[in-house]
């Protein structure tokens, strides 16, 4: 097993070799960690090969005579893809943390999994915990084929008009309409999860959502789905702000309250709606959202302006929200603004969302599994680890009260430094120069093998 990246040469190579065409397998929505994945490595490799989008079994048939080799993100997604190709089309897997995390444990898609690794030139992971798995699964079969290539970052201003282009064409080219969030009474099928909220020119994100500056944004950016646990957090912060109004109410009786909020705040794509119907706190927020958009949808048809944020009609519920998938240039300002940025994953491969907050100096709170600690390393180095909601809630309470006190403690000097040596380590470890020449040594490699 090879380790990447390693340091590259002077780069005389590539002047005078045949620029390869290389298909890039990824179909994925707008919002998800593999869609951000997958839009850097295109841009990327670009630079370097021709790279044609495959989004499906229909379009790599058309595609794969013109190849000289395939990178596929996600194994089992692209199987069927994968395995009808030309046996002499050398071929790269990227293996998403589903894959490796999920997916084997079930038999049918671990077979299909093995399937698509025997038939590959070259694994990547993006860490060890990763090839670890694999391992476990696949006993010494692939050894010799896996590459560890950390996940790079880039956190430079987009232009927001063109992503919305680009996302719109990623839309139309995937796998059609995205699924309703829950049946009957929550929203159309013709809707979708676009967030309705932008600020306007001259207003913070913090303005736009009707938070204090002084407040505690906790921001957590997860696709609705099991595997991010999204309502992990949810009934501890609730029943945390009930009590916090109850205290205020007693407090203001016979002095102003210094006490700051906590504000809970999820933003993503809707993509398993059985799993939201399934989970009614979280369901509420949804609702709530999808009331936002259709009385926004009204207004106009009326031809009306809101001048200011209206809380109800936003959606807040116990200092909690939901507000729908962001493109990622608002996200990042979201980001920016936030106090910290969440992880409640039951599994990851290697969290994009994390190191966009690290790259961008922003505290990040993650729940303590393996992916997670791959980043973080441990409690306190990079950020901060939690194993049960309270936790996290106990650092956000403490961050909001040491706000309100207006003093700086050892406590949040501790945060302002562990996110400061997170944005170092990210920009030495986690750079997409390393990730590039990291990548296009295992095409090459592949493509040559092959030959």
């Amino acid at each position: 097993m090879e380790s990447l990246p390693l340091q590259r040469g002077d780069g005389t190579e590539e002047k005078h070799r045949r620029r390869l065409c290389v298909g890039f397998c990824y179909a994925f929505k707008a919002g998800t960690g593999n869609a951000t994945t997958a839009n850097r490595l295109i841009a990327n490799l670009s630079d370097v090969f021709g790279v044609v989008r495959i989004a499906n079994l229909q379009d790599a048939t058309l595609q794969q005579q013109s190849l000289d080799a395939l990178v596929a993100l996600h194994a089992l997604h692209f199987h069927d893809t994968i395995m009808s190709m030309s046996p002499h089309l050398p071929i790269v897997v990227i293996m998403g943390g589903t894959d490796a995390n999920c997916c084997l444990h079930d038999a049918e898609k671990k077979e299909k999994i093995g399937d698509v690794l025997t038939r590959a030139a070259a694994i990547v992971c993006f860490n060890q915990c990763l090839v670890d798995k694999l391992q476990v699964a696949f006993p010494g079969a692939y050894d010799q084929k896996i590459a560890i290539i950390p996940q790079a970052v880039c956190v430079e201003d987009e232009d927001e008009e063109k992503v919305e282009e680009e996302e719109k064409k990623e839309e139309e080219a995937g796998e059609g309409a995205m699924p309703r969030v829950a049946a009957d009474a929550v929203v159309d099928e013709k809707e979708d999860d676009k967030c309705v909220l932008v600020p306007r020119e001259g207003m913070s994100w913090k303005q736009t959502l009707g938070v204090a500056e002084d407040d505690v944004l906790l921001l957590l950016p997860a696709s609705l789905r099991a595997v991010k646990d999204p309502s992990f957090l949810l009934s501890v912060f609730q029943q945390h702000w009930q009590q916090q109004q109850q205290q205020r109410e007693r407090e203001e009786a016979t002095s102003s309250s210094l006490r700051k909020n906590v504000y809970l705040l999820l933003v993503g794509p809707v993509l398993d709606e059985d799993f939201v119907a399934h989970e009614p706190l979280l369901l509420d927020l949804v609702a709530r959202f999808y009331e936002t958009k259709r009385s926004k949808k009204r207004r106009q048809q009326q031809h009306q302006q809101q001048q200011q944020v209206d809380e109800t009609l936003f959606g807040w519920k116990n200092g909690c929200a939901f507000i729908g998938n962001l493109s990622r240039p608002l996200l990042l300002k979201l980001m920016k603004e936030s106090s910290a940025v969440l992880n409640t994953s039951t599994s990851e491969g290697m969290s994009g969302a994390l190191l966009e907050a690290m790259a961008l100096g922003v505290l990040v709170l993650a729940r303590n599994i393996e992916g997670n600690r791959s980043l973080v390393v441990e409690s306190g180095t990079f950020g901060l680890l939690f194993d049960s909601p309270q936790e996290c809630l106990d650092v956000a309470a403490k961050m909001a009260f040491e706000a309100g006190e207006e003093r700086s403690s050892s406590f949040t000097s501790s945060l302002v430094e562990m996110a400061s040596r997170a944005k170092l380590h990210v920009a030495e470890k986690h750079s997409l120069k390393v990730e590039m020449e990291a990548y296009i040594r295992v095409i090459d490699k592949a493509f040559s093998t092959s030959a």
